[in-house]
This record gives structure tokens, C-alpha cells and sequence, in this order.
């Protein structure tokens, strides 16, 4: 005799099956949202199916609880992982402190009032797959008010200098105390504000339109612009136009804080490293040191070292790059500021030698210039600002380092500057913009008590 349908048991089956596709899908386990709906519906059809045949009823229930408890395990496994996560090494990115802004969702900043040390690793390092193996050093992490590496109160003064820029001009990587801004600022008694966060030139350039009238700076103070050679002709440019951004509705706050939210999964984060990770020396490059240990570079930024001018010039966001140096030279001439753009060199340039395994300081001939530097050089250049090409001084204070000491001016594991780095553009650009160095010996062994002198703007 047929066992009689029961309908409740099939709504039953999909509100289960719905409510566990979706907890999936809200911690991150499933890249897409059809990927639960299309979960929800095979479960739920074979359930439906397998319940309603003779004999079959208690398959039906055994394997829906089976389903069930399989999901709500690997929730509750996604979520200690991510508490573990944060309370151990992480990568001193601070990505888990990036955040949309939240008057405007395509503006980034830090996540506002965060205070805390933690044993940071390399960013390449956790690109790598094994950050488990990578050296730790402690980096503290401080953010104001309004989302930016500084601590509270920074912006309630006059100000001298306003830097501008992404992760380098953040400091990232070091204890905020030995950041090269904060060095700056105490070696020259300044009044620095650091609005350096991850992202790109038109990501500095929003932050600063929104939130630059709010400053106050003295007449004369310095917008310093830091572009990097490794990613800002290929990071996120908005529009230019910034009253086309949408403003952040309870929608969008939603939509934004799910999809950080999700961004942050561990589980599938683990499993891509164990799947492809054989293929992983295509994004980082493992070269020995001097040392016997490990220096890691990143493999995109090392092809983009190897990119002509030519090629440069045809990429897509150059057009909006210079728009963005132009905005913000109008923007410095309104408040009387004098706007500083610097071109930073990449790790693998620096050490393009070291990277392609050829004899100490042995580039080809050329090699030492870059053309992204020469890029942003010759169009500021047509436009009377001020600009100065890091490339030449960072490789002879690299070389001067190296040679005394075998040591690097980034961390091995990462992609900026170490405490050395820091101190040495700290003190380099202090006699460059405010034309003295800091009493005492130079910060760094190898290097001379005072930075070689600065080119001409």
C-alpha cells in the first residue's frame, strides 16, 4: 500500500535545505549564490523524491540530517577558523581592517578606532600558501576617527604635510611608531596627516575630496602623492566625477558588509592553496639570500618590471592616473598646498638582480630606470609639479645597505619596506622637501649620515 504524500514534510525539507544553503553561502563556502540556489533545489528534489516512494521514507530523513549536519558543521568550522584566525599571525596587509567607506561604497578606508598589536607576516608570504613558515615580527596598528592609519586627534591641528597613497604610503608592515610618516613627523616636529590606505591613485584622490575640506593645513603645506610602480596602473579607478558615486543606502550597507564579510573565508581559502599550490611559483618567486634564507617576490610585479615604456604608455588606466594628478594639483593650488608626486620603485626592481640571479648590483644596462617613473615623470613635469623619481635613490641606498650588511630595505616576505626601508625614506624625504636631516647618525648601517642629495623637481 502507497504511504499517503505529506506535503508538510517537502516544505519541511526545502525550509531546512534553505536556511542551510543560505548560512553556506553567507560565510563565504560558495563563491556564487546560484551555487546555493542550485544546492537548495537538488537537495530538496531528491528528498522530495526519495520520501515519497514506498520504503523510502527513512532514507529520505536519514540523508536530509546527514545534509544538515554536515552544513551546520562546516558553518560552525568557517566561523572558528576566522576567530582563530584573527587571534594568530596574520598577514601585516590588514585586510580584515579594510573596509568600503560607509557614506560612499566604492571608497575604501581602515575600519575606524582599531588599536592592536599583533605577530604580523609578509603579504607575499601568505600569497605564498605557507605563511605558517614565515618569520613574525610584532606591528602595531592604530586608526583614527575617520578610517586612516593616525592616532586620535592627528587631524585637529594645522597641518604641514598630507600624504597621499596606498599601502606603501600607509607604512604597512611596520609598527606604526617606526612608519616612515611617524618618523617624519617626530624627526622634523611636523604636523602629519597619513591618508595612505590600500587601493589606488583615484581611491586617494576620493578620500582626500571628501575628506580634505575638513582638514586645516598651513599655507604652504605639503599633498605629498606616493605612486606605486607595482599596481596603481592596474588597481580600481571610479569616476572621475565624484557625484555620480552612489551613496551608501541600507541596501548597499548590506550588500557591501555581506560581500566583505564573505571575502573573508578561511575554508576555501585553505582548500584553493592545497589544490593549486603546486602552481603557486607563478604568482610568488623564491630566491635565496645571502643568508641562506628565503626572499619572496611577487610574480606580477616582477613581469610588469620587465615592461617597456611603450607598453606602459598603452596601458588602459594611464588616461586616469594623470587625471588624477591633475585633480589633485587643482585641488592643492585651492588651498594653497604644494603638491609633491613621488614614483616608487617595486621590490623586484630594486633588486632585479637578486631576482633574476645574476652577480651583486650586475642589471643590465637600463634596467636600474623605470619607465613608470618616467611616465608619470615627463607629464607632471609638462604641468610645472613637482615630482621625484625614488627609483635611483632607493637602489644606491639598497646597494649601500646591502654591501654593508647583506641585509634588505624590505622584509624578505613582503612587498614594502622594513624598518630600515621606512627610516631611510624618512629621512630622505625630510631633506628633500624641508631641506635638513635629523641630528645624528643615519638610521640604517651602510648608509651615510645624510641621504645623497636630492634631484632637482
Amino acid at each position: 500500500m502507497a504511504e499517503p504524500v505529506d506535503s508538510r514534510a517537502s516544505i519541511a525539507g526545502a525550509v531546512v535545505l534553505l536556511v542551510l544553503g543560505t548560512a553556506i553561502w553567507g560565510v563565504g563556502l560558495l563563491s556564487r549564490a546560484w551555487f546555493a540556489g542550485l544546492f537548495v533545489f537538488v537537495g530538496w528534489y531528491a528528498f522530495h523524491s526519495l520520501y515519497h516512494r514506498p520504503g523510502r521514507r527513512g532514507l529520505a530523513q536519514n540523508g536530509i540530517l546527514l545534509v544538515a549536519s554536515l552544513g551546520v558543521c562546516l558553518v560552525v568550522a568557517e566561523l572558528t577558523l576566522r576567530v582563530w584566525n584573527r587571534q594568530t599571525a596574520r598577514s601585516a596587509a590588514f585586510a580584515h581592517y579594510f573596509q568600503s567607506w560607509p557614506q560612499r561604497p566604492n571608497i575604501y578606508r581602515f575600519v575606524p578606532h582599531v588599536h592592536a598589536t599583533v605577530d604580523a607576516y609578509g603579504d607575499i608570504a601568505n600569497m605564498s600558501g605557507a605563511p605558517a613558515g614565515a618569520h613574525t615580527h610584532p606591528v602595531e596598528f592604530q586608526t583614527d576617527a575617520r578610517g586612516f592609519r593616525n592616532q586620535p586627534g592627528a587631524d585637529q591641528q594645522p597641518l604641514d604635510l598630507v600624504v597621499l597613497g596606498d599601502s606603501y604610503a600607509a607604512g604597512l608592515s611596520v609598527t606604526q611608531s617606526k612608519s616612515w610618516s611617524r618618523l617624519l613627523a617626530r624627526n622634523h616636529d611636523l604636523a602629519v596627516y597619513n591618508m595612505g590606505v590600500p587601493g589606488g591613485p583615484w581611491n586617494s584622490y576620493a578620500n582626500w575630496s571628501f575628506t580634505g575640506p575638513e582638514l586645516t593645513v598651513k599655507p604652504g603645506a605639503v599633498m605629498l602623492l606616493m605612486l606605486f610602480e607595482g599596481n596603481d596602473l592596474y588597481d580600481y579607478y571610479g569616476p572621475m566625477d565624484l557625484t555620480k558615486l552612489p551613496r551608501m543606502t541600507p541596501w548597499l550597507r548590506v550588500h557591501y558588509r555581506t560581500s566583505e564579510f564573505r571575502r573573508g573565508a578561511v575554508i576555501p581559502d585553505m582548500l584553493h592553496r592545497a589544490i593549486v599550490g603546486a602552481g603557486t611559483e607563478r604568482t610568488v618567486l623564491v630566491r635565496r639570500s645571502v643568508d641562506d634564507e628565503d626572499v619572496l617576490y611577487l610574480g606580477s610585479y616582477a613581469e610588469r618590471v620587465l615592461a617597456t615604456r611603450e607598453q606602459l604608455a598603452q596601458a588602459f588606466n594611464l588616461g586616469n592616473m594623470q587625471q588624477v594628478i591633475s585633480h589633485l594639483q587643482a585641488a592643492a593650488d585651492a588651498r594653497d598646498m604644494r603638491l609633491v608626486v613621488v614614483a616608487l620603485p617595486s621590490k623586484e626592481r630594486v633588486y632585479l638582480w637578486h631576482l633574476t640571479q645574476q652577480p651583486a648590483w650586475s642589471e643590465p644596462q637600463g634596467a636600474q630606470d623605470s619607465p613608470f617613473a618616467g611616465l608619470v615623470g615627463d607629464y607632471c613635469r609638462e604641468r610645472q609639479i613637482e615630482v621625484l623619481d625614488m627609483t635611483p635613490v632607493l637602489r644606491q641606498a639598497a646597494e649601500n645597505h646591502y654591501t654593508f650588511s647583506g641585509g634588505l630595505l624590505w622584509w624578505p616576505e613582503d612587498t614594502h619596506w622594513n624598518e630600515g626601508g621606512n627610516a631611510f625614506i624618512a629621512e630622505y624625504l625630510g631633506r628633500y622637501l624641508y631641506g635638513h636631516s635629523p641630528a645624528g647618525p643615519s638610521p640604517i648601517p651602510g648608509l651615510p649620515d645624510s641621504p645623497p642629495e636630492p634631484a632637482a623637481p
